[in-house]
Parts: structure tokens; C-alpha cells; sequence
């Protein structure tokens, strides 16, 4: 992965949302297997909140894009994605409460 992604001068939001969406990432990756697709998306949202402010709708995006690519999305939106991805990787990382704050600022 190739990220434009900078840390520094970063706003605090960027930086919430890029913690959350690499801990997550990790969290529900399969275990010492290659995981292109993964890569690639968070790659993605990384590029995507360099270049843009962040915004919920990138968290939300993210979420469920993840989860559809572990095959656990609810098209009828009866579960949540954040709910489907808790239910396959136990809890989600603590950071994903501190990027939602951090979007609200």
C-alpha cells in the first residue's frame, strides 16, 4: 500500500479515523494469510481522508465496506455492519468510539 497519508499537520479527526480503520483492519484480518482486498480498502479510506475532511459518511463507508468483504454485510440493514463486524472479531477496537467523538468536534 502506497498511502498519501500524513500524520503530521493531519487534523485530529484524520488522524482518529486512520487509527480506527488500521486497528480494525487488523482486527478482523485473517490470521497470518494475505489480505488484498483489505489492504486495499483501507489504502483507500487512507488516501480518501488525506485528501478530504473527514466526515461520517467515510466511517460509515468504511465499516460497511469491510464487511462486506468478509462476507458478514446485512443488505436488508436489519444488523448494523459495526454490529456484524463485532459479532465476527469479538469487540471492535476502543478507537472507534474516540473517532466518532473526534468527527462530532
Amino acid at each position: 500500500m502506497e498511502s498519501s497519508f500524513r500524520a503530521c499537520g493531519s487534523p485530529y479527526a484524520s488522524l482518529a479515523l486512520a487509527s480506527y480503520f488500521a486497528e480494525l483492519s487488523a482486527a478482523v484480518a485473517p490470521p497470518m494469510q494475505a489480505s488484498h482486498e483489505l489492504h486495499d480498502l483501507l489504502g483507500r479510506a487512507l488516501d480518501h481522508i488525506a485528501a478530504k475532511p473527514p466526515s461520517r459518511r467515510a466511517f460509515d463507508h468504511f465499516e460497511a465496506e469491510t464487511a462486506r468483504l468478509l462476507g458478514v454485510f446485512d443488505p436488508s440493514g436489519a444488523t448494523p455492519p459495526h454490529v456484524a463486524l463485532a459479532q465476527l472479531c469479538g469487540n471492535l477496537p476502543r478507537s472507534r468510539t474516540g473517532a466518532l467523538k473526534a468527527l462530532e468536534l
